[in-house]
């Protein structure tokens, strides 16, 4: 109900009720006893995205951490940084596998399919198709959770062979030229997305996030990525269940 108080409102007069301290009372006591969403715990949430390079410090850090530095309650740290950065930082939640020592066994588990879902839904809310990236620069270089090759592995040959493409998925005679040539000592990517583009329909933006140590990508055995820019060749085609 508190916060129903600020939807639609104005920026000036939204952040007119979130410094007022009885409705912050009121907030929290609705949130405390409300219905939670998933089984998420929102104070480990990540800053992802800020509006001003002030605020820029704060991203990647949790709440919790920033609460506990601030000498502040999560959710008036909260609505304090928020009220900071002019109501335009985002904060990205944690809701399932967000425990990364487990993550680390999940990973690298045979049984664990590793994948993407969301079907670009909320674009502007985050991106994480930089996932391979992350991986290998992360999990791999970083952490040391896997080795180069079975990483390679994870994300080739294995989706590949359960979703019954025979013709890829791996580097042999014949096969499709679908490669990714990197360099270890580089390749990764941010957690968070680093780069928003406004180049959807009427202007609409989304966020991205820009890989290192990426040197080509080809399709079909030609070149789409030379040194991080595209060569404007488009070989790519949908494939469906009938042609592998």
């Amino acid at each position: 109900v508190a916060f129903k108080e600020a939807m639609g409102l104005g920026k000036e007069k939204q952040k007119e009720i979130y410094r007022d301290t009885a409705w912050r009372a009121r907030a929290w006591d609705e949130l405390k006893t409300g219905r939670k969403l998933f089984s998420g715990s929102w104070e480990n949430s990540t800053v992802s995205r800020v509006g001003s390079a002030a605020m820029e410090k704060l991203i990647g850090r949790r709440l919790k951490d920033i609460a506990t530095e601030r000498g502040t309650s999560l959710f008036d740290t909260l609505l304090d940084i928020s009220l900071e950065d002019d109501l335009d930082l985002k904060i990205m939640g944690d809701l399932f596998n967000a425990n990364f020592d487990f993550l680390r066994h999940h990973i690298a588990d045979p049984r664990v399919l590793l994948g993407l879902h969301d079907g670009g839904a909320h674009v502007d809310m985050f991106f994480q198709a930089g996932f391979p990236t992350y991986m290998l620069g992360h999990w791999v270089r970083e952490e040391g959770a896997m080795t180069l090759e079975h990483a390679v592995k994870r994300l080739t040959s294995e989706p590949a062979d359960y979703f019954g493409f025979r013709d890829r998925g791996r580097i042999k005679t014949g096969l499709v030229a679908d490669l990714m040539v990197f360099d270890p000592a580089t390749v990764g990517s941010p957690r968070f997305a680093n780069q928003r583009l406004f180049d959807l329909p009427g202007g609409g933006m989304h966020l991205n996030t820009v890989a290192t140590g990426m040197e080509y990508v080809l399709v079909n055995g030609e070149i789409l990525f030379k040194a991080g820019a595209p060569t404007g060749a488009l070989p790519g085609r949908i494939i469906n269940d009938k042609q592998h």
